[in-house]
């Protein structure tokens, strides 16, 4: 038995379908892969020829994972020679490679009793105490062994797992760099190292780890691994890329297919997509996760009686999941016709053995099925365990920088002044201009973008772009805070290579909507790059704000999700960065919609929201509930109902149980 770090493929990786980000789940595996390089190596002793060939064919039976024959012969050899260590030794191998920790301890601790400098034997007994958690002892003998045996690679993978289970991960990373350095061409270290980084919050480092394992040695498993962890980066083309290499050398590659169709929805290539789907379908008509991604799809495009057959299907080849019961539970109201299917969730959530994405999404399938029964304590406390578990996986160790916020919210502030802006507009201004002309809405997250987006796209001129992740990576090639200034001509460039994108989103549409909530970082460098275009920026009571990302399953961004205190500060320095954006930007340029007034006077708002935008009057941005584009986002089932009031002060339903969340009552 090794025990490499092997990520493990995540089910689900957003809220909105499976594909967004990590899909590398970290965790300790036991790697079924055998390193028996030391068999055979340092065994000398005097044996009568007829033993010297039965222990080279126990050895052989050994190598060749004839575990049950090598374990007799084994025994056999032992019997005569009872004093033997070496034979002890090769037992106490076999019994860990087989699952048998406790006769292995018994045998590797005999064998360290005799022979406290047996190098083998402390490496494999640290790697047995591991998996059996017991990691700070592990580290003890793995320190060891890695003394004795300084080249020697397998030692240093097992004193990584033992750092690892501590959560010691600086000591993680240098050990698995020093196992590289023994042997840069070995893949377990890389994979290691990267589950490690994404432990630590860092996908990025895992993704470039990762890019230097495919690098190194090209594999399917390389490949897939790299992928994952693109998506956790939300770079799902690359991720295209990773599961496009699989297929070509195995084309009906289940994982490969998986990967793909998550990376086509994450890239908003709705044709690419079901053309994934279908292919999936065909190669593994009855895998689980083909009947989830499937369900997924179908709720995008609003058909949600077909979604939820798919959802039940997947339930029935594996009851114990959460991403489907997610699903269902997302889709539709709950009624008290479901106390049975409530009851379920409830069974597998308790009793069922699921990794950690799996658990995290039945939770939120709970929470909000008990939302909509009324039992509004027994959501919260589901909706606290997803929260926890899927911050866990997308954050691992690392915490909410509020520091850092803060001084991202003072640079933008001392930089994007009334005065700076209308200079640097001015002088963009004398540029031709660019088509399609982008029409940007934004807020912080679950404040009505998506309904404003759905009212806008209904305009037979507008096209709807969804959530374009394309301004905040490029903000570091156009703004130098620490030189206070821009740099117009990358904007340009920025700025035609973005209008090419809203044109194959929505070919012939003169304007395209991008909705991605976190362009309310950049406002100010969107209207350098496009002085004419319209900003609309979407407001919503705080205290709904934060239930409503509380209760909303996000896999994938915003740093301060899943924590009620960091929800809290996150919201009232976006409220401070809104402020200024209002204080500096022109009138003509930015608007705000509160969410509560859209719902609630629906024709006035979304008349002032046609009229802002420069387009004529049509009658179809009132019924959104009929605009038939595809919808990826959590809202992807209200969007598709007449536009309600029932989610204003929702807040007062979860009154008893606000936490921290109290504190923005009355904002």
């Amino acid at each position: 038995m090794s025990y490499p770090f092997v990520p493990e493929v995540a089910t689900e990786t957003t809220a909105t379908g499976l594909g967004g980000i990590p899909a590398v789940q970290p965790s300790v595996a036991v790697a079924s892969a055998i390193r028996l390089s030391c068999l055979g190596q340092n065994i000398d002793f005097p044996m009568a020829e007829s033993t010297e060939r039965d222990f080279q064919q126990a050895l052989s039976f050994h190598k060749a994972r004839r575990y049950g024959e090598a374990q007799a012969m084994y025994r056999d050899l032992l019997a005569d020679d009872p004093g033997n260590l070496d034979i002890t030794l090769l037992l106490g191998i076999l019994a860990a490679q087989t699952d048998h920790e406790d006769e292995a301890c018994d045998l590797l601790a005999e064998v360290i009793h005799r022979d406290p400098l047996n190098g083998e034997a402390l490496k494999w007994y640290a790697g047995v105490l591991s998996f059996k958690d017991q990691h700070a002892e592990a580290e003890h003998y793995a320190v060891r062994a890695v003394s004795l045996l300084p080249q020697d690679y397998d030692a240093r993978l097992k004193l990584s797992t033992a750092y690892f289970g501590q959560q010691k991960f600086k000591e993680t990373v240098d050990t698995f760099l020093g196992a590289i350095r023994l042997n840069p061409v070995e893949k377990d270290a890389y994979y290691g190292l990267a589950t490690t980084y994404l432990r630590m919050g860092e996908p990025f480092l895992a993704r470039d780890i990762l890019r230097d394992a495919v690098h190194i040695q090209t594999t399917p498993e390389s490949l897939l691994k790299l992928g994952e962890v693109c998506l956790a980066c939300e770079d799902p083309h690359q991720a295209i890329l990773c599961a496009q290499g699989v297929l070509a050398r195995k084309p009906q590659d289940t994982e490969a297919l998986i990967l793909l169709v998550r990376a086509y929805r994450n890239a908003q290539m709705e044709h690419q997509e079901d053309e994934a789907l279908q292919r999936l379908r065909s190669v593994s008509p009855d895998d689980q996760l083909g009947h989830t991604l499937f369900g997924r799809r179908l709720q995008s495009l609003g058909h949600f009686t077909d979604a939820e057959k798919e959802f039940q299907r997947s339930i029935e080849i594996k009851p114990e999941q959460g991403v489907a019961y997610y699903g269902i539970t997302a889709g539709r109201r709950i009624a008290e016709a479901d106390r049975e299917l409530v009851q379920q969730m409830e069974r597998v959530v308790n009793d069922g053995d699921m990794n950690q994405d799996e658990r995290a999404h039945l939770h939120f399938a709970l929470g909000k099925a008990y939302d909509n029964l009324g039992q509004y304590g027994d959501a919260m406390a589901h909706f606290d365990l997803g929260n926890k578990l899927m911050r866990e996986l997308r954050m691992g160790v690392r915490k909410f920088d509020r520091e850092a916020a803060v001084e991202q919210v003072d640079r933008i502030i001392e930089l994007f002044t009334a005065d700076f802006l209308d200079i640097q507009a001015e002088k963009m201004a004398k540029q031709p201009a660019l088509t399609p002309q982008p029409i940007f809405i934004a807020g912080i997250m679950r404040s009505g973008t998506t309904l404003a987006e759905q009212i806008l796209s209904c305009h037979p001129m507008v096209g709807g772009g969804g959530e374009q992740g394309f301004w905040r990576p490029a903000e570091s090639e156009c703004v130098n805070y620490s030189k206070h200034t821009v740099f117009r001509d990358t904007i340009r460039t920025k700025a035609k290579q973005y209008v090419d994108l809203l044109a194959k989103v929505a070919p012939d549409r003169p304007y395209v909507t991008d909705k991605n909530p976190a362009n309310r970082m950049v406002y100010g460098l969107l209207h350098i790059a496009f002085p004419n275009s319209r900003i609309i920026h979407m407001r919503r009571n705080p205290i709904d704000v934060a239930i409503s990302i509380y209760t909303t399953l996000i896999r994938t961004g915003a740093p301060f999700v899943g924590d009620q205190d960091d929800i809290v500060f996150a919201l009232k320095e976006h409220e401070r960065l809104v402020a200024h954006w209002k204080s500096v930007l022109p009138e003509d340029r930015l608007i705000e919609v509160r969410y509560e007034e859209l719902v609630r006077d629906r024709e006035a708002q979304t008349r002032r929201i046609v009229e802002f935008c420069g387009l004529p009057w049509d009658e179809a941005c009132l019924h959104p509930e009929d605009n038939l584009r595809t919808v990826v986002t959590p809202s992807f089932w209200q969007v598709r109902q007449p536009v309600y009031s029932a989610s204003v002060e929702r807040w007062k339903k979860y009154e008893p149980w606000l936490g921290p969340f109290a504190e923005l009552a009355g904002n």
